[in-house]
């Protein structure tokens, strides 16, 4: 169960204020997107100014951003997303994770589908594969230890 009030701080950082965003961020941010050719700037640009990221994507409560957190795989290794977003509501920490695309991808295909709805359902596909695996293995686990 989850605190009522949410934390002052997670992980060394305050929440990130971002009910009032002045209009010249607003500019600031226009001049880095419309000549990048890559995610980079923007990334760097996010982390300077997370509320900006904040405003597109979770309600105006209080929420906390991190840039490039790693997040272990069970298996070795490490998933190290753009940003993680904990969004605290009123039944807890909800976290999203925040992957950056090129401002120069195509988000349609000649096909009219788009390249990252495809690429999240590659993504999918291979983490319920995983899950899968990772589920059978502990079954299996389970069974020669415990005889279940």
């Amino acid at each position: 169960m989850f605190p009522v009030h949410p934390p002052a701080e997670i992980r060394g950082l305050l929440p990130v204020l971002y009910d009032n965003l002045s209009p010249a961020l607003v500019e600031e941010f226009r001049h880095i997107l419309e000549p990048a050719k890559d995610e980079k700037p923007l990334q760097q640009f996010f982390e300077r100014n997370p509320a900006m990221l904040l405003v597109g994507i979770v309600a105006p409560r209080r929420a906390w951003v991190f840039p490039r957190a790693i997040l272990p795989k069970p298996e070795g290794g490490a998933w190290i997303p753009d940003f993680m977003i904990c969004d605290w509501t009123s039944i807890g920490p909800i976290w999203t994770i925040v992957e950056l695309e090129s401002p120069t991808a195509q988000p349609i295909n000649s096909r009219g589908i788009s390249a990252i709805c495809r690429q999240r359902a590659r993504a999918t596909r291979s983490f319920c594969a995983d899950w899968r695996r990772r589920r059978a293995s502990r079954r299996q686990a389970a069974k020669t230890w415990h005889g279940w």
